[in-house]
């Protein structure tokens, strides 16, 4: 309508696009504004939150790991879907309960932010991906007991197998990063770059 063009055009600095004007005028819906709020951030905002340090940085890097899946497989964290979190679940390595941690970790991350309003009061994230009532997770482990021991004999355990190198470096594993037994058994070989060990 040229009345309208003419109004749209009246006010410089003020202009609104056409479409949008003969939406509203027509009663259509208008998308909402989208968020702002940058995932990554909002993400480690909730990691701070957590009260134990330990907690923390295996949430850290937990989420370290999905982010740097995201950006090979291009994907927007903040509206992944369930088969794009199911392709991170069986891209994961290691054992069951390795690979729960992980799942549990984002599942929490995911359903804090969609407690969370955004600027527009909505939902930082629209749904919770790796919720294991939506993603299946895979199957717990069998939970052995174990008898905890004390620093000073993890340390002679270590030193007792100073002459072999293999045994002394698994030993230095388990003591100084808490991994479990079978979260170090199922490491690849392309893990190891000759100073680091990764686990991801």
């Amino acid at each position: 309508c040229p009345e309208q063009e003419r109004a749209v055009k009246r006010k410089p600095g003020h202009e609104v696009h056409l479409p949008t004007l003969l939406k509203a005028a027509s009663g259509a819906p208008v998308p909402p504004p989208a968020s702002r709020i940058d995932f990554k951030t909002a993400a480690r905002q909730v990691i701070e939150a957590k009260k134990s340090p330990h907690t923390r940085d295996a949430y850290a890097r937990d989420l370290a790991g999905w982010l740097a899946f995201c950006e090979h497989e291009q994907i927007d964290p903040k509206t992944s879907t369930l088969a794009k979190s199911t392709r991170y679940r069986d891209a994961l390595i290691g054992s069951n309960d390795t690979r729960r941690r992980r799942l549990a970790s984002l599942s929490t991350i995911y359903g804090t932010l969609r407690r969370l309003p955004d600027e527009h009061g909505r939902p930082i994230v629209g749904a919770n991906p790796f919720h294991p009532e939506i993603l299946a997770w895979p199957c717990a482990g069998k939970v052995l007991k174990a008898r905890r021991i004390s620093d000073d004999q993890a340390v002679a355990i270590v030193h007792a197998a100073a002459e072999h190198a293999r045994d002394h470096a698994v030993l230095c594993l388990l003591r100084d990063t808490g991994w479990r037994r079978a979260a170090i058994a199922s490491l690849p070989h392309a893990n190891y770059d000759g100073h680091r060990v990764l686990n991801r």
